[in-house]
């Protein structure tokens, strides 16, 4: 099972791939309001474009906080002081797409069609040769300008993306084995999707490299709680605190995978566990 947007994505997965390595494609996953049905635009398959190089979306600015020291050599870092670990602002740039055989009698009425359909919208991107991941965040059309050598309109869209691309399928829908993509590849091991509890258990998984706070859902089959401990792998195991977990969601801000690791979590009781959470890497 798929999160809603990327099955309409993946509806179109035989033309997409067909046009992914050669055309080196962008989908733009559109459908902010509610009630408005997600609709998949690839920018070669609908519009006619190509980019002008190998898309790329440009890694996030870290935000860096330095104080200086009255009266001495040096800085202070204050940079990961609140949060323990670096945070990132938005990602922000431009793919420039050129037409792909197309008639300047077409030129027009493209403008407004990507106008109409990108411009100012919040939408899903995918880069179809990464498909495994998506963007998030608003698109603009910045310009677009005609050139005389040959390529006619000059597209540039504009993007304000969030810091982390995600994961296309939550943890709890993992191991997930994708024909689509990558026939035969087992893109991770681990289930993490109602794991039986009778009395101790422990689990072992691969974090995120996004900070994420995982949600617990609990399904007793006896007793009123389960106890909780989460932590790396890398911690052993040491002393950690514990949280108590009732029947339903739980979460905890104390319970917090924030780097690209493995982490382990013990759980007491009898219940079956989901831990939910969505990965998210640069």
């Amino acid at each position: 099972m798929t999160d809603g947007f990327y099955s309409v994505y993946a509806s179109r997965h035989t033309e997409i791939n067909k046009v992914a390595r050669r055309f080196n494609s962008v989908t733009f996953v559109v459908g902010e309001h509610a009630g408005m049905q997600e609709v998949a635009y690839n920018s070669y398959l609908d519009f006619g474009l190509v980019p002008e190089g190998l898309p790329v979306i440009d890694p996030p600015e870290f935000k860096s906080n330095y104080a200086e020291v009255p009266g001495g050599s040096g800085i202070i870092d204050l940079s990961t002081a609140v949060s323990g670990f670096p945070v990132y602002k938005q990602r922000e740039g431009s793919i420039t797409f050129l037409p792909y055989r197309q008639s300047l009698g077409k030129t027009y009425g493209l403008r407004s069609r990507i106008a109409n359909i990108l411009h100012g919208r919040t939408c899903k991107v995918i880069i179809d040769r990464d498909p495994l991941w998506y963007y998030q965040g608003r698109i603009t059309v910045k310009s677009w300008t005609h050139s005389n050598d040959g390529h006619g309109t000059k597209y540039e869209i504009g993007y304000n993306l969030n810091p982390y691309k995600y994961l296309y399928r939550s943890s709890e829908q993992e191991p997930f084995w994708d024909p689509i993509f990558f026939p035969g590849d087992y893109l991770d091991n681990r289930s993490l999707n109602a794991a039986e509890v009778n009395g101790d258990k422990s689990i072992i998984f691969h974090g995120s490299a996004m900070p994420v706070m995982p949600t617990f859902d609990v399904d007793l089959t006896s007793g009123e709680s389960v106890v909780i401990k989460l932590y790396p792998v890398s911690e052993g195991l040491s002393e950690h605190e514990s949280f108590t977990a009732y029947s339903g969601e739980n979460s905890f801000p104390e319970l917090m995978i924030y780097d690209d690791q493995m982490y382990r979590c013990d759980i007491s009781g009898n219940a079956k566990v989901t831990i939910r959470f969505r990965r998210g890497s640069l």
